[in-house]
């Protein structure tokens, strides 16, 4: 089997410093490309340090998180010019604007354990705020419903 991974973040602090036995141990295990996604102007060098150490692994994602939306008309300028500099491509833009927020309550196994469902079980989603545990779960997202 080989595996494509469509969406990482291998420029995130914590993964870039050690990003080349990353990349060795994904290929060790059948993962044959990774689109390794830029969120923001200050990440578009680094992913494309790893398109550049990985041509025909890495592929650069460049975008701009949502939470990036409400930035000046500057901001977005800046990163259409600095994507156009770089892959000299003609540069399709989409904007994602953010909808609302879908958190489920907590679980009553605590905040860091998850909890096993079964194939087949029946598992709901509720607007009461309880403590959910292997059957229901509260939502954040109170009109989810309508």
């Amino acid at each position: 089997m080989k595996i494509i991974d469509t969406h990482c973040h291998l420029d995130d602090d914590a993964l870039f410093s050690i990003r080349r036995e990353i990349v060795e141990k994904s290929k060790q295990n059948s993962v044959v490309a990774v689109f390794n996604t830029a969120d923001s102007l200050s990440s578009f060098s680094r992913v494309l340090t790893l398109e550049n150490e990985n041509p025909d692994f890495s592929f650069s994602v460049l975008g701009i998180h949502p939470e990036f939306a409400l930035k000046e008309e500057d901001y977005f300028k800046e990163a259409y010019q600095r994507i156009r500099e770089e892959k000299e491509l003609p540069i399709p833009m989409l904007l994602d604007m953010k909808g609302p927020e879908i958190r489920t309550g907590m679980l009553y196994t605590g905040k860091n354990t998850k909890i096993q469902l079964k194939d087949g079980q029946k598992f709901t989603l509720v607007n009461d705020d309880i403590e959910g545990n292997e059957e229901k779960v509260s939502v954040t997202y109170k009109e989810l419903y309508k």
